[in-house]
Formats: structure tokens, C-alpha cells, sequence
């Protein structure tokens, strides 16, 4: 897909879409959103970002700055004091978001939202596997999890 019409399609999406709430995307466009310039740095160097929107909370995981995400995820604003990102828990990356939904301050509803960066050998969905649920929350898993095998 062409970079500059996916911003396009994001940037779309945001301002005209009220049919949704949440949105959970992986492979997100992720480039150049601003030239941050200097004294010592005249010509400036790229800072790296994603599409946001005023209507929109944007919700990043656990990275180091020049880290390029594999999952972000978007809320209406009119939801915000519902939906909190778990950025310190232990499964949160680069490649995986945990949000709580909340209702009447209780755990309504956790979204996992993944995409899977296939290891040279194997997969690594290990953490998920092996990530201890709590039974008494309903917990929704999505996102793009490449697994192209009929197996």
C-alpha cells in the first residue's frame, strides 16, 4: 500500500467516521510527522509519529522513542474517562496493546490488540499463550496475528 494514501485513508477515517468508538490497527502508518530543527541541527531531523485527531484519543504501547510501533489504538474523546491503556503491564510492546474498558469504574471488558512479528523459526505468540487471564474478565483478542498456515 502507497504510505502517502494510507495517512490519507487514517486521517479519513478519523475526522468522518462516527459509526465507531475503538479503533485497533496494526501496521500502522508511522513516519514523519514534523522537521524538528535547531542551532546545531539547521536542517532539522525527522520526528516519527502517527495520524491524530482532535475527536480521537490516541493510545500507544510501551516503546523507546525511534521505535516504530506495530499496534496503536484509537478512542473517542467522549469515551476517554472509559478507556484506560495499560502501558505497565507486562505484555505491553511495541507490538501489543492492553486497554481496560471500564464500567461504572469496573473492568468491563480487556482488548488485547496484537500484531504478530513472525520469528525467523517458530512464532512468537508465546507471551499470549502463556499471559494468565483473569476468568471473571471477558477478554477480547484481536489484531493480525500472521498465521498464513492451514495448520
Amino acid at each position: 500500500m502507497n504510505v502517502h494514501h494510507s495517512n490519507d485513508r487514517v486521517h479519513a477515517l478519523l475526522q468522518n467516521d462516527d459509526d465507531y468508538d475503538i479503533l485497533l490497527i496494526q501496521e500502522p502508518w508511522f513516519h514523519t510527522v514534523a522537521m524538528l530543527h535547531s542551532d546545531k541541527d539547521p536542517k532539522g531531523h525527522p520526528q516519527l509519529g502517527t495520524p491524530i485527531n482532535n475527536k480521537w484519543d490516541l493510545h500507544l504501547p510501551k516503546h523507546n522513542m525511534g521505535k516504530l510501533c506495530k499496534v496503536i489504538t484509537y478512542s473517542k474523546k467522549k469515551i476517554a474517562s472509559c478507556v484506560h491503556n495499560l502501558i505497565q503491564h507486562p505484555l505491553s510492546g511495541l507490538s501489543i496493546i492492553l486497554l481496560n474498558i471500564l464500567e461504572q469504574d469496573i473492568v468491563a471488558l480487556q482488548v488485547v490488540n496484537v500484531y504478530h512479528n513472525i520469528p525467523t523459526q517458530g512464532h512468537g505468540l508465546h507471551p499470549l499463550f502463556s499471559y494468565n487471564t483473569d476468568e471473571l474478565t471477558p477478554m477480547l483478542f484481536i489484531g493480525d496475528f500472521n498465521t498464513h498456515s492451514l495448520l
